[in-house]
């Protein structure tokens, strides 16, 4: 697992306690849903859609709604929601930077609080205005980093360790400037508004207590430090009841956010399909880059120290590239696959026992560093020649969450290129 797969992977433990929260973004949501003009008939998605307050809310509408977010227990209380409401909505457990449907399937696309936690800004906006319809509606609301919520966010990172290198805060996607950069010139019509959300509460003590218990990184934050550093956590607390003091008005606290709404530009169909094929053709050259460099490297490394132990685990640089040609092998068959197919199952990769029973360990290094070589730059021509039309292909790999067949050719060069860096040839 990497480090933003291991990142997302704590969020969605840190996040699975917010279900008592849902009654103060009721409003919020209904006001979002009015904001992106949300009709009847209309195909919606809520992005990180936790309980469900905005899918639900959509789907009072008419609108006919899915909701995709990172936790079970988050989609369970969502499915909670939508039965007693009586409404029929598509919840589904995944992840924002890799969604589970074909390209343009949604006239709007919404997300309350919620995509602005995916750690990559840039893969979590490009998957929204994926599977967007060009002149669809993306909506949102985002904490501004200098009011209430944003100024909490900064104050409890200053008590934690840092995620790993390349998160992004949260809190940035509240700054107008920085929310119209990540659009880019993919939208137009930009707009933003300000709501205000009251969370009641009967003291500065009352509320943070009740986001103690529900609010994930506030929920990791009292774990750590209830443990370890007893004044540390009385230090956080202070300053936090000082913070919600300065908002805390008439038994409640007032927590300004900010909304933003855009448009898909329609972009010519032929312009789409050739900027498609030249992404693939992008990642097939960054593939033969990589190879190219990491192969001398590798080459003057003695078949004796090979064989050594590199990583955590024990496993040799031998093993590791042994593992980098199954994922050579393993992913030109769904490529292909895919390629040929509406859809692909495959089945999950045993990774300990391919590497054992292929005796990696024990095969010359010249011949796995030269097979793995070949491999590579047959799977570069292989990924130059995907149609555009099949990169929305939905692949499910074992037990993993659907992916498309574009995510995996950028996925694999990932993956490559993170167990080259572990071995020194990255």
């Amino acid at each position: 697992m990497d480090a933003f797969e291991a990142f997302k992977n704590q969020q969605k433990q840190s996040w699975s306690r917010f279900a008592p929260m849902e009654m103060i973004t009721m409003f919020p949501a209904a006001r979002l849903v009015k904001f992106a003009g949300v009709a009847a008939g209309q195909r919606v998605l809520d992005v990180g859609c936790g309980t469900g307050v905005v899918a639900v809310t959509a789907a009072r509408l008419g609108a006919r709604v899915s909701g995709i977010d990172l936790t079970p227990e988050l989609i369970e209380r969502a499915r909670h929601n939508s039965k007693l409401a009586e409404l029929s909505v598509d919840w589904r457990e995944g992840d924002v930077e890799k969604m589970p449907f074909a390209d343009g399937e949604f006239d709007a696309v919404l997300s309350q609080f919620g995509h602005m936690f995916a750690p990559q800004p840039g893969v979590a906006i490009a998957e929204m205005l994926r599977v967007l319809k060009p002149d669809g509606t993306i909506a949102f609301s985002t904490w501004p980093p200098d009011l209430f919520m944003g100024r909490m966010f900064s104050l409890t990172a200053r008590y934690v360790p840092p995620p790993p290198p390349g998160v992004a805060p949260p809190v940035q996607w509240g700054d107008r400037a920085i929310v119209r950069e990540r659009l880019g010139d993919a939208v137009s019509d930009i707009a933003f508004e300000n709501g205000l959300m009251l969370s009641p509460a009967l003291s500065p003590q009352h509320f943070r207590t009740a986001t103690e218990q529900s609010v994930g990184p506030l929920i990791k934050l009292v774990e750590m430090l209830g443990t370890s550093d007893p004044a540390k956590l009385a230090a956080f607390r202070a300053e936090y009841d000082a913070s919600i003091a300065e908002y805390f008005q008439d038994n409640a606290v007032q927590q300004t956010y900010l909304m933003t709404r855009a448009k898909k530009k329609i972009a010519d169909a032929r312009a789409k399909r050739q900027g498609s094929a030249k992404c693939m053709r992008e990642i097939s050259e960054r593939l033969l880059l990589v190879v190219e460099t990491a192969e001398p490297i590798l080459r003057v490394v003695s078949d004796e120290e090979s064989g050594q132990p590199v990583l955590r685990g024990g496993w040799s640089r031998k093993q590791v590239v042994g593992h980098l040609i199954d994922s050579a092998s393993n992913n030109h068959q769904r490529f292909v696959r895919a390629m040929l197919a509406d859809s692909l199952d495959f089945p999950e990769y045993e990774q300990a026992g391919s590497v054992r029973v292929q005796a990696f360990q024990e095969a010359s290094w010249p011949l796995l560093v030269g097979l793995w070589a070949a491999y590579n730059h047959m799977l570069a021509h292989v990924i130059a020649r995907i149609p555009a039309s099949k990169l929305g292909t939905v692949c499910r790999i074992g037990s993993d969450e659907p992916v498309t067949l574009g995510f995996l050719a950028e996925d694999y060069v990932r993956h490559l290129v993170h167990h080259l860096k572990q071995i020194g040839a990255a």
